[in-house]
């Protein structure tokens, strides 16, 4: 008996030291519908609270989150009833077979996420060649369209969620 009430304190130790309580703020799914207090969201930001933003990406364009990522909110914004946060740069990494990968080649990665659902973002690409094409049967032409490509703003609506802990 003893070996498990001591068992169970163990468990239910760890599992308060690891549990966080988050609070969801303010969300958007993918078709740009909103959940949540923007308004909340707003004071929290305007008192100095930490916030964190959560946003997901479809890349194949069925509905649902093909990967998710997760940032501390440091330079947020309060612009027009909106909240938007500036991921800082971020050293490229990719999803692929066998899990996240992270770029070899100095390339880095930015962001604006908005409580609109709203990403824009882009590559810093400081490394030639910034890509490695071995094994991959294109021309020049077209891995430099790659390039510019990357190299170009974009804009997609993302799936977000702002939290605070």
């Amino acid at each position: 008996m003893k070996n498990i009430i001591l068992y169970l304190t163990v468990i239910m130790t760890c599992n308060i030291l690891v549990a966080q309580d988050v609070e969801i703020l303010f969300e958007t799914n993918f078709n740009g519908e909103t959940q949540g207090s923007l308004e909340k969201l707003i004071e929290h930001v305007r008192s100095g609270t930490e916030i964190r933003v959560g946003w997901a990406m479809d890349f194949d364009g069925d509905g649902l989150a093909d990967v998710e990522h997760w940032a501390p909110c440091e330079f947020i914004s309060v612009y027009d009833g909106h909240v938007y946060n500036q991921i800082r740069n971020i050293h490229q990494q990719s999803p692929g077979p066998g899990g996240m990968k992270i770029s070899g080649k100095e390339n880095y990665w930015y962001a604006l996420i908005g409580t609109d659902g709203i990403m824009q973002h882009k590559f810093i690409l400081e490394q030639k060649p910034v890509l490695d094409f071995e094994g991959v049967d294109i021309s020049d032409e077209e891995k430099q369209k790659i390039i510019d490509n990357l190299s170009k703003v974009k804009e997609e609506r993302v799936q977000t969620k702002w939290v605070i802990d």
